[in-house]
Formats: C-alpha cells, structure tokens, sequence
C-alpha cells in the first residue's frame, strides 16, 4: 500500500480513471492527475471555475467532465487543460456527473438532474418525480436503471421512457 503525500487541495472528493490508466483526483483546490505506476502527481489544475471538484466523469470521447459549485468545464486529459465551460450550468453547483452505456450525459445538481448533449451541452430534458432536486450522487447503468441518490432518499431512471420512480424503502415522500 502507498500513500500519496502532500495531495494539492487535500480532500480527495471524487475519483476516476482514464484509459490510459491513469488517476484524476477533484480535490478542494481543483484537479490532479496522479501516475498510477509511480503513485506521483503528474499534473494539477487549479484553474477550474468553482475550484472545488465535485465529482469526474469519462466521456466516451474520453475528455474529461467535471462538476464544480460554480458549474461544469470539459478538461482535455492529453493536455491538462479546460476545452470548454458548458454555458447551461454556469452558475449552478454541479453534485454528480456520469455517462451511461448509450452515452447519455447525466449532470445532478443542486436544484435537479438533467439528461445533456455531451457535444454540445445543450440540456435535453430534466428528470421529474425525484423525492428531492438536490441530487447527491449518480450510479448510470446499475440493473439497467439510473440510481440518483438526493437529499430526501433514493430514486431510479429508466434509461427508455426516461421516467423517475422512487424507491420507498429509501425515501421520506413515500
């Protein structure tokens, strides 16, 4: 076992890995990428808009989206550096960003969890019926459901009809 030492932004708040293998740590300072063979940081990023990351995400394309308070940027894993800010969450906390199977973009926020066009950022439709808008965390493509954990319990998408069901045994509305 290894201890990374010394992790710019010390919280370790969300955690993917590339398909190069290697780490991306969001962290309260930004983003670090870590070499996984070494256990070294390889790069850091703080210019991110928000500055805390909230939670990653791979794109099929395999650019890399991150949720921050302050909204969601595109980062170019090759380069280390933010392609793009995606305008319709400017402002808004992004909580949770995942990718399904199909490739449907899933961004959680603090006021509710849109399906988006990950080539362009345009929202394709937000997802009603959830026990609470403020989500929490994502989990696309487990049972072949979407899983959203908000404030107020749990509740599942179905990746076809694009309809909300809440899971009672997980939920103060039920």
């Amino acid at each position: 076992m290894t201890t990374l030492q010394d992790l710019p932004g010390i919280s370790a708040n969300a955690l993917v890995q590339d398909p190069e293998g290697q780490l991306w740590i969001g962290t309260l300072n930004g983003l670090v990428q870590v070499d996984t063979a070494s256990a070294l940081v390889s790069l850091t990023i703080s210019d991110l808009p928000g500055q805390t990351v909230q939670d990653l995400a791979i794109a099929p394309d395999n650019m890399l989206w991150v949720g921050t308070p302050s909204g969601l940027v595109v980062v170019d894993p090759q380069q280390g550096t933010v392609t793009r800010s995606v305008t319709a969450f400017r402002g808004k906390q992004v909580t949770a960003v995942q990718f399904d199977q199909a490739g449907n973009l899933w961004v959680g926020t603090s006021n509710g969890l849109f399906r988006v066009n990950h080539y362009n950022g345009e929202i394709l439709g937000e997802i009603a019926g959830l026990p609470s808008s403020r989500i929490l965390a994502l989990s696309a493509d487990t049972g072949n459901k979407i899983w959203i954990g908000t404030s107020e319990g749990l509740s599942w998408v179905s990746p076809t009809t694009w309809t909300a069901k809440i899971h009672a045994a997980f939920s103060r509305s039920q």
